[in-house]
């Protein structure tokens, strides 16, 4: 089992895999959450505007009027909220996964990343994450729309559903490390990067789909007991203070979202972890890659990262 010391680059098991990501979160634990935490703060405020939707749609369903209940005072905030949260959501998510990377490879070093030097370091990728976003959301939409061209002829239908699904788990598997080389690797651009992320898949297709399966299991399950928590604290709290009113006051509502932006601010990072270590993986096996080349590589990148 690993420990709380710096982890050591050397080949890793699936399992191992997934204790070594989990050792890594305990020794940086503080940073990681801090570096979730710029990006689901915010994303929690905003989504606060979605409370009155939340709150007024099942008051209105209880109401027995033949009148039909006026969608228009709750629709005006949730529009609001979204067209904030769609881009401070995908800024953020980009941001983070980048900062997340970063700060796991200098955990590697056995030294103590920063919040705002990963954030820096995160900003230097930006722009080359963007478009590598866009090339991900280009194919696996054309795939999409793929699948439904034979919606003329429905038999086809049999066909396409499968097949777009095998090709979709496929490209996923294969392009799962182009996110980490774009960040900690000197490349140019998306292109290049998913063709690394396939150098480093080959040969190897089937034991990254276990790692990434597993790690994204554990995560649900993870999720899914949080979840039902604070579910279960909400109704609780809810049924105590509805009792004779009628219904649950508003602050349960924002209780809530409050307390599932906690559980994304402490999971989150877990999963970018894991897909951080199991680049790391791939280069020890593929390339004989060790903590002296890793103090090489995130050497050159420090003048832009290094903190006051």
């Amino acid at each position: 089992m690993a420990s709380d010391r710096a982890p050591s680059l050397r080949p890793l098991g699936v399992g191992d895999v997934l204790d070594e990501s989990f050792a890594v979160y305990r020794r940086g634990f503080r940073t990681l959450v801090g570096i979730a935490a710029i990006v689901d703060i915010p994303l929690a405020i905003v989504s606060l505007g979605f409370v009155p939707l939340a709150v007024g749609m099942p008051r209105m369903y209880n109401v027995t009027s033949g009148t039909m209940p006026n969608f228009g005072p709750m629709m005006a905030p949730t529009i609001a909220t979204l067209v904030v949260m769609v881009p401070l959501l995908t800024i953020g998510s980009i941001l983070e996964l980048s900062a997340t990377c970063y700060a796991t490879s200098v955990l590697y070093l056995g030294e103590s990343p920063t919040v705002g030097g990963a954030y820096r370091q995160a900003l230097g990728r930006f722009w080359r994450l963007v478009r590598l976003s866009l090339v991900f959301l280009g194919v696996f939409l054309g795939i999409g729309i793929l699948s439904f061209l034979p919606v003329v002829v429905p038999p086809l239908l049999c066909i396409s559903f499968p097949a777009a699904m095998v090709a979709t788990a496929y490209l996923l598997v294969t392009w799962s490390l182009a996110l980490p080389a774009l960040v900690l690797e000197d490349l140019p651009g998306a292109i290049p990067a998913l063709g690394r992320s396939r150098e480093l898949v080959q040969g190897a297709w089937w034991r990254t789909f276990a790692t990434l399966l597993l790690l994204a299991i554990l995560l649900a399950v993870l999720q899914g007991l949080a979840a039902g928590l604070v579910s279960a604290i909400g109704g609780i709290l809810g049924a105590v203070a509805a009792a004779g009113t009628g219904g649950p006051p508003i602050w349960v509502t924002v209780l809530n979202s409050l307390l599932g932006s906690v559980v994304n601010i402490l999971i989150t990072p877990i999963m970018y972890v894991g897909i951080t270590v199991l680049y790391y993986d791939r280069r020890v096996r593929a390339e004989a890659y060790d903590l002296t080349i890793l103090a090489r590589d995130l050497g050159q990148q420090r003048p832009n990262a290094a903190t006051p």
